[in-house]
């Protein structure tokens, strides 16, 4: 029966997985609605999320939307709006290593998530 008991107990990894997700969640939603529409398509490429200690854990499959993502600039536009979420809530960034970046997949997404508001040269 202590086998049964392991299987059924509560970890903080479970937890953890959890609350990145909603934490993600609520960033790409506070990310589209302030208009941060590069980062909210770049982070399209997310596979993985974690939480611990203040931190949102980002893992990418793309290096090239990692590449693009991770400079000064962006990583404070999301701490921002991170920070609007949760007090103290900061990114850090991973990466995959994956190179793969279609650029006429990345225009229909353009296209089919905010249609007519975006002009794509």
């Amino acid at each position: 029966m202590d086998v049964f008991d392991k299987i059924f107990t509560k970890t903080n990894l479970d937890e953890n997985k959890k609350k990145s997700k909603m934490m993600l969640g609520k960033l790409l939603i506070k990310l589209r609605s302030n208009n941060h529409i590069k980062l909210y398509s770049l982070m399209e490429a997310v596979c993985d999320t974690d939480y611990g200690d203040g931190v949102l854990k980002v893992t990418i499959d793309d290096d090239i939307s990692y590449e693009m993502l991770n400079n000064p600039r962006d990583i404070g536009v999301i701490n921002s709006v991170l920070g609007e979420i949760e007090s103290g809530l900061r990114v850090e960034l991973f990466s995959t290593g994956r190179k793969e970046f279609d650029p006429i997949k990345f225009e229909n997404y353009l296209r089919q998530e905010f249609g007519k508001i975006v002009v794509i040269k």
